[in-house]
């Protein structure tokens, strides 16, 4: 018996020793995969990633969280060099013919009307780079805001109603029909300044890119805790694979690239509804598009 246990005790010893030689082998074969794929990625292969196998084991997610967290960094880096690239595009342009009215200017500075002329184009010139970077600063400033100190109880059919008469001129330039449909008085305890600005942006791109003719509405509806504010026209729309990265700085669809603009009016529009905590979608006008902000209603408590 003893002899027996004796050899029983060996034998799981044995067992024991080559089952946790086995495993730790395992593990450390899988920690070389992940160390020399990190060591690729550290050296600028940013499309490497993690092999997982079927077994789907503590190894298998941590490799799938890792392989999740490059993804978002590509993504992001992808994000980064397409801002570059428009950044570089959309300055371009106004800094060359910046550069060709000051020239001229300096040509034509006997002659005071051309004197004149090629000055007030450079300064058009200027101020369109001046708003650009204005637009940028004040994106930045939304997207990074954690105290909302200029929120205040105030009336949103006055607000639209404001909006609307500052663009009434410019789509009657156009032969636009902008009506304004408040059914009700409706209060939102909100950002006046930055709300006025969101509605003017997405104003601005309704009359832009409407044409001659064609019908904008503006509408206000109210539910129990949100209300919504919907901008409409009948312009050519925005294709359903681009409705996401339209909200992307500097965006702008092929069809938009002749129209003047820099890409910037739905970026702002939405850091503004972000930072009321609302929701900003683009719907199908058939045809056109319908923007749609959807914002809490709450009291100046919260």
């Amino acid at each position: 018996i003893i002899t027996a246990l004796s050899w029983g005790v060996i034998l799981t010893l044995v067992l024991g020793l080559a089952g946790g030689f086995f495993i730790s082998r395992t593990m450390l074969a899988r920690l070389e995969i992940i160390n020399e794929t990190s060591q690729r990625i550290i050296a600028g292969d940013m499309k490497q990633r993690i092999p997982v196998s079927p077994r789907q084991d503590e190894f298998d997610r941590l490799s799938g969280n890792l392989n999740h967290m490059l993804d978002q960094i590509q993504e992001l880096m992808d994000g980064i060099r397409q801002v570059s690239d428009n950044i570089a595009h959309d300055l371009k342009t106004p800094l060359f013919r910046l550069r060709q009215k000051l020239e001229a200017l300096n040509v034509e500075a006997e002659s005071s009307a051309g004197h004149a002329q090629a000055l007030q184009g450079a300064l058009a010139e200027a101020d369109r780079l001046l708003n650009l970077f204005n637009a940028l600063l004040r994106i930045a400033r939304l997207e990074t805001e954690s105290r909302k100190t200029a929120m205040t109880m105030l009336s949103l059919s006055e607000l639209a109603g404001d909006v609307a008469e500052l663009y009434e001129p410019l789509a009657e330039g156009k032969r636009q029909s902008l009506s304004v449909e408040t059914p009700q008085s409706i209060s939102l305890f909100a950002d006046r300044d930055m709300l006025f600005q969101a509605l003017a942006n997405l104003l601005d791109n309704a009359v832009k890119y409407t044409p001659k003719g064609g019908n904008i509405r503006l509408s206000l509806s109210a539910q129990e805790y949100s209300v919504s504010i919907r901008v409409c026209d009948s312009g050519p729309g925005v294709a359903l694979d681009q409705r996401e990265k339209v909200f992307h700085r500097f965006y702008r669809t092929d069809t938009s690239r002749s129209t003047p603009g820099n890409g910037l009016g739905l970026s702002l529009v939405k850091a503004v509804v972000h930072l009321h905590d609302g929701r900003v979608s683009l719907q199908d006008n058939h045809p056109g598009l319908c923007v749609e902000l959807s914002l809490p209603r709450r009291s100046p408590e919260h």
